[in-house]
């Protein structure tokens, strides 16, 4: 309970950001469909506000989509609140009611069976929609997720699309173990926790670009290295252990191998570069009585004082400009 009404909160707080900036942006569709998917209690509603935060919503969008749904999670709210023994209906003044100004203009009967269905009536801005009880009863219908075995609809359709592909990854059968490999189902099942972990590592509504960089790290090396994709595909890695590994961890042979090889040519160059910048420390230090000069002559100042670096690269200098200028005389001549 204490995790829904976190939850419930933390998207409470980002609807009514979304509604200061932009009432009428098609991303507060996703916050809706998650409030939805909530569990609603009395206790939450009072707690978080959130009724309070979805109702100004409808009043302030034109969008018609945003507008219906916003009106759908009310009626569920609603209905929730009513069926734990709340009650928030508001005395009206007394008006001749519908059934007996009809009774008295036609000859059907006053009296009607259960059964028969009543109709709400609600005005959303200038529209007014008619809706049955029977049908404003049941919640609304969440996203499809392609109806692939395993996987379940989170009511975003971010999070439905990394877990229909972090499923295609999962199901690339790893080298020598296409008969032991799972089942559709159960890699739909291990899909789904893994985008759970990645979501309560950083959610998708409040923090996407943190979601989507640890989203890309995953499949970008879970479809590299085969051996930790059987790992995950089998469940012995857990999801909330693969989602704060490091890209070092979860490199494959040949990638770590080519990391080590980096590795050790940057610590070569860095030594190279240190010692050519505390050469004269060196020198003194080795009692060296000129360490100051060079066995190196500058052609251009004649000074000694120069290392074997600086003689290397003036060296190449020379050379370029005298192809340079053999060409150009061939040119012209």
């Amino acid at each position: 309970m204490a995790r829904a009404a976190d939850d419930l909160l933390q998207f409470t707080q980002a609807l009514r950001k979304a509604k200061t900036n932009d009432p009428n942006d098609i991303t507060i569709l996703d916050i809706l469909n998650n409030i939805s998917s909530i569990p609603i209690t009395i206790d939450l509603l009072k707690k978080t506000k959130a009724g309070k935060a979805v109702s100004q919503l409808r009043k302030a969008t034109t969008n018609v989509q945003i507008k219906t749904l916003a009106s759908a999670v009310l009626i569920k709210m609603k209905q929730a609140a009513s069926s734990q023994g709340y009650n928030c209906t508001k005395k009206k003044p007394s008006t001749p009611s519908f059934t007996s100004a009809r009774s008295s203009s036609s000859s059907f009967p006053t009296t009607t069976s259960t059964s028969t269905a009543t109709f709400k009536f609600s005005v959303t801005g200038s529209s007014i929609s008619r809706t049955s009880q029977n049908a404003s009863s049941q919640p609304p219908r969440p996203v499809s997720n392609n109806n692939i075995p395993g996987l379940r609809s989170t009511g975003n359709a971010s999070r439905n699309h990394v877990q229909r592909k972090m499923y295609e990854i999962l199901k690339l059968v790893a080298s020598n173990e296409k008969e032991s490999w799972p089942s559709s189902e159960d890699l739909g099942g291990v899909a789904v926790t893994v985008e759970d972990a990645i979501n309560s590592q950083s959610n998708a509504i409040t923090a996407p670009k943190e979601y989507m960089i640890i989203v890309k790290r995953l499949m970008y090396n879970l479809r590299a290295n085969d051996p930790l994709r059987a790992a995950v595909a089998r469940a012995l890695l857990p999801p909330y252990v693969l989602v704060v590994m490091e890209p070092k961890e979860m490199a494959n042979d040949t990638q770590k191998l080519m990391m080590a090889d980096a590795r050790e040519y940057d610590k070569g160059n860095r030594r190279s570069n240190w010692k050519q910048a505390h050469a004269m420390e060196m020198a003194i230090e080795a009692g060296v009585k000129n360490p100051g000069v060079s066995m190196y002559t500058c052609p251009r100042c004649r000074s000694r004082r120069v290392h074997s670096f600086a003689m290397v690269s003036v060296l190449n200098w020379l050379l370029f400009m005298m192809i340079f200028f053999f060409f150009d005389f061939l040119v012209v001549s």
